[in-house]
């Protein structure tokens, strides 16, 4: 099932943004921020060239937003070592994806960004 469409649009705004402003200008050729939506689900990706082969780029799963509708809450992932999800505790569902993509931002635990 997908997101409704006010919904995402709302999502993709507030990611979009964040995106853009995590990133300085400067090192844009080092690191890209991205996201991707299936179905209720959205994923924040982080882009860096290859350190072998800097021409290539590779993808890293950063967080995951999870979105139910039944209650209207967002909920946010992390992902271990084996590429596992996991419901990120800390930080409790919300109906602000905001409220949770600036955890993500904060990162208190170290999980997101290492």
């Amino acid at each position: 099932m997908d997101l409704p469409v006010e919904i995402r649009s709302h999502a993709e705004e507030l990611l979009r943004r964040f995106c853009e402003a995590r990133v300085p200008a400067h090192a844009a050729e080092k690191v890209r921020l991205l996201f991707k939506v299936r179905g209720q689900t959205i994923t924040l990706l982080e882009e860096r060239p290859h350190y072998q082969k800097p021409l290539l780029w590779t993808l890293s799963e950063v967080a995951q937003f999870r979105y139910a509708k039944g209650t209207g809450l967002w909920t946010l992932y992390c992902r271990d070592r084996n590429r596992k999800w996991w419901r990120f505790t800390p930080e409790p569902p919300s109906r602000d994806l905001a409220d949770l993509i600036r955890a993500v931002d904060r990162d208190d635990t170290h999980i997101f960004w290492g």
